[in-house]
C-alpha cells in the first residue's frame, strides 16, 4: 500500500501491471493443478526463470494483498506454479548429478 497505493486505484498503473502478470500466472497455475497442461510443457515455455522472476518480484505485493484482503488464497495458483517450477527444477538438478 505504501509503495503503490489502493488496488488498483490507477489505469495504467504499477498495480494494474502487477495484476494482469499476476492473473496470466494464476490461470497457467489454475490449468497446471487441474492437469490440463503438463510440468514439462511449461519448463519448455518458461524454462526456470520465468516464472521464479515474476513470483519473486511480486510476493511482496501478493502477500500484502492476502493480508489486506484477509483471504491467503489471493493468487495462490500462481504460488503453487512457482513452488511446482522450483520442484521440476530440483528434480532437474538431482539427476544431472
Amino acid at each position: 500500500m505504501k509503495k503503490y497505493g489502493p488496488w488498483l486505484s490507477k489505469p495504467g498503473s504499477a498495480q494494474t501491471a502487477i495484476f494482469v502478470v499476476s492473473t496470466y500466472f494464476q490461470e497457467i497455475g489454475t490449468l497446471l493443478h487441474r492437469k490440463i497442461i503438463d510440468i514439462n510443457f511449461l519448463y519448455d515455455i518458461f524454462g526456470s526463470t520465468g516464472i521464479k522472476l515474476n513470483w519473486e518480484k511480486v510476493k511482496p505485493v501478493i502477500l500484502g494483498l492476502r493480508e489486506q484482503f484477509n483471504d491467503p488464497r489471493v493468487f495462490g495458483w500462481f504460488e503453487y506454479l512457482y513452488n511446482e517450477m522450483k520442484k521440476r527444477e530440483q528434480k532437474l538438478q538431482q539427476s544431472k548429478v
